[in-house]
C-alpha cells in the first residue's frame, strides 16, 4: 500500500497554490508560549527558535531545514510555479515581495510548519519507547556521506560547503542531531500509519458514503470555433457564432458512435487547410477515434454538471456552449463509474541512450530474472532515474505514456521486462506484478489518512512547542542560488 506523507516541497507548492503560509506570525501553528528572545548577534548554535519537552531547535538546525525545504521546493517546481509568480533564486528571498509578505515569510512558514510536525512526532516517539536501530544510523551516516560527496564536486571542505547551502553555523554534529529528528519522526509516522487495519468491508463502507469522490467519466471531445478573425459588423460576428453552433449540433445530433467520428473528422479535414501545422488524414482519424481522457467528479463545470447527472448512460452526445464562439461535442465513452483497474507494481532504470539500456537488458537475460537481480543492474551504472527500486500501486496517468501503455497491457504478466522508448529515453521496465484495486486504494488510503490526522491533532493537543519567530527571522535570506544561480 503507498504510504503518503506531505514532504517538505510539496508543502511548499501546495502552500503556495492555495495562498497560505505567507506570514509565519500570522499562522495559528506557530503561535502560543514563545521561547526568549535573543540579540541579533547570538551564534545561530544559540538561538532557540523552537523546543519541546526533548528537542531545541537552534538557528542552525532550523536553517539546515529552511534551506533543504527551499531547494527542494525550488528544484521540483520553478519552472512550473515559482518563476510564474516572480521569484528569484539569485536573489535575497527578504528582499522579494510575495503577496502580503516576503518569499522569506513564505519559506519560512513552511519550515516552521514542518520542524513542528517533526517535532510532534519525535516526542510520541520518545512516549511509545521508539528509537534509531542501526539501520537508520546506516541511512544518516549514507546521506552526511552524500553531502561531504557534493562538497568535494564543489572544490569546497564539508564546512564550507555547510555554509555555503544551509547558512553558517551548521557542524556535522548538529547536520547528524536534524536527520535523526526527521528519520525517528518518520519511523513513528510509520508506526503510526501501520497501524490502521482497513478491512474490505470498511472500504465498501466508505466508497459508500463518499461516492462523488469515487467517480469518473471517460469522453471524446470535438472542439467548433467559430471564425475569431474580425468581423466586418456586429451582424457577420452574429452570423459566424450561428455557423460555429450549427456546425457543433449536426455532429451533436449523431446517432451513434461511428456517425459521430466520421463527422467529427469531416469538421477537423473543412477547418484543416487553415491550420498552422495541418494534420494528416490518418492523424485527424486518430485525434477523433483514439483519444479518450479521463475526469473525475466535478459538479461545478459545464460538462461535469451534464456528465455526473443522475441519468446519465455511455453514448450520450452534448454540445457546449462557452458563450465566445466555442462549441464542443462531448461523446461520453464510458459513464460514471469507480476505478475498478488493478493497479501496478514494477520497476524501471532510465538509460540516455538505446545502446547503454540494450547492454543492461541483455546483462539481465544473461542470469536470475527476479525484481532483486533487476534491481541491482544500477549499481555502477549512471542513470537520468530510477535505481530498480520496487514502485508498488502505481496507477493510470502516474508514469509516462509509453510505460503505462506496456504496464496496463492485459496480456501483461510477472516478469516481464522490455524496453520501452520516451522523449529521448530509454526506461527499462521489469513487470512485478498487479497492485491493489484502484478506488480501493483510494479507500484505504483516506481512511487511514483520517486515521493519521486524528492522532495527530491527539499530539498536537499532548505535547507543547514553544516558538520564537523573531529569533527565526535572524536567519539570512541570502543562500547558496544568490551567488551561483540554480545549481
Amino acid at each position: 500500500m503507498k504510504k503518503y506523507r506531505i514532504t517538505a516541497f510539496a508543502a511548499a507548492a501546495l502552500m503556495l497554490l492555495s495562498g497560505c503560509g505567507n506570514d509565519p506570525v500570522k499562522d495559528p501553528a506557530v503561535t502560543g508560549e514563545s521561547v526568549e528572545t535573543v540579540d541579533p548577534n547570538t551564534p545561530p548554535s544559540e538561538v532557540v527558535s523552537l523546543e519541546s519537552a526533548h528537542y531545541k531547535i537552534t538557528n542552525d538546525k532550523l536553517a539546515y531545514f529552511f534551506y533543504k525545504d527551499y531547494y527542494d521546493a525550488v528544484s521540483a517546481y520553478y519552472d512550473s510555479y515559482y518563476s510564474a509568480y516572480g521569484l528569484d533564486p539569485t536573489k535575497d528571498l527578504k528582499d522579494q515581495t510575495y503577496r502580503d509578505g516576503t518569499w522569506f515569510d513564505h519559506f519560512m512558514a513552511v519550515t516552521v510548519r514542518n520542524v513542528m510536525n517533526y517535532l510532534y512526532f519525535a516526542e510520541a516517539a520518545a512516549d511509545a519507547g521508539l528509537t534509531l536501530d542501526d539501520a537508520d544510523r546506516e541511512s544518516i551516516d549514507a546521506e552526511i556521506e552524500d553531502i561531504k560527496s557534493a562538497a568535494e564536486e564543489f572544490g569546497l571542505s564539508f564546512r564550507e560547503f555547510l555554509d555555503s547551502r544551509f547558512g553558517e553555523g551548521l557542524s556535522e554534529k548538529a547536520l547528524r542531531e536534524c536527520l535523526e529528528l526527521y528519520r525517528l519522526s518518520d519511523k513513528q509516522y510509520d508506526a503510526v500509519y501501520s497501524s490502521v487495519n482497513v478491512t474490505d468491508a470498511d472500504m465498501e463502507e466508505y466508497y459508500s458514503e463518499h461516492k462523488e469522490s469515487f467517480l469518473y467519466v471517460d469522453y471524446r471531445m470535438v472542439e467548433i470555433r467559430a471564425d475569431q478573425a474580425e468581423y466586418a459588423d456586429d451582424d457577420a460576428r452574429i452570423a459566424g457564432f450561428a455557423e460555429g453552433e450549427r456546425q457543433a449540433r449536426y455532429i451533436e445530433a449523431s446517432a451513434n458512435i461511428d456517425e459521430y467520428v466520421e463527422r467529427g473528422v469531416a469538421y477537423y479535414k473543412s477547418i484543416n487547410d487553415s491550420l498552422e501545422q495541418p494534420l494528416t488524414d490518418d492523424e485527424i482519424f486518430v485525434k477523433v477515434t483514439n483519444i479518450v481522457m479521463q475526469y473525475e467528479y466535478n459538479d461545478k463545470s459545464a460538462f461535469g454538471k451534464w456528465a455526473f447527472s443522475g441519468d446519465r448512460k455511455s453514448g450520450d452526445i452534448v454540445m457546449l456552449d462557452n458563450g465566445a464562439g466555442i462549441y464542443t461535442v462531448y461523446y461520453l465513452e464510458n459513464a460514471p463509474y469507480r476505478k475498478e483497474n488493478a493497479t501496478k507494481n514494477y520497476r524501471y532504470l532510465v538509460f540516455d541512450s538505446e545502446e547503454k539500456a540494450i547492454e543492461a537488458f541483455e546483462s539481465f537475460k544473461s542470469g536470475e530474472m527476479t525484481g532483486e537481480a533487476f534491481a541491482a543492474l544500477s549499481e555502477g551504472r549512471e542513470q537520468e532515474l530510477g535505481n530498480g527500486a520496487l514502485q508498488e500501486n502505481t496507477d493510470l496517468g502516474e508514469t509516462v505514456p509509453a510505460v503505462e501503455a506496456w504496464l496496463f497491457d492485459p496480456s501483461r504478466k510477472p516478469g516481464d521486462c522490455e524496453i520501452r522508448e520516451y522523449n529521448g529515453s530509454s526506461f527499462l521496465v521489469f513487470f512485478e506484478g498487479d497492485g491493489e484495486i484502484s478506488w480501493k486504494l483510494s479507500a484505504k488510503n483516506a481512511i487511514v489518512s483520517e486515521a493519521v490526522n486524528k492522532t495527530f491533532a491527539e499530539y498536537q493537543g499532548k505535547y507543547e512547542i514553544k516558538s520564537n519567530i523573531d529569533n527565526a527571522y535572524l536567519i539570512s535570506g541570502e543562500n547558496a542560488f544568490t551567488e551561483s544561480g540554480q545549481n
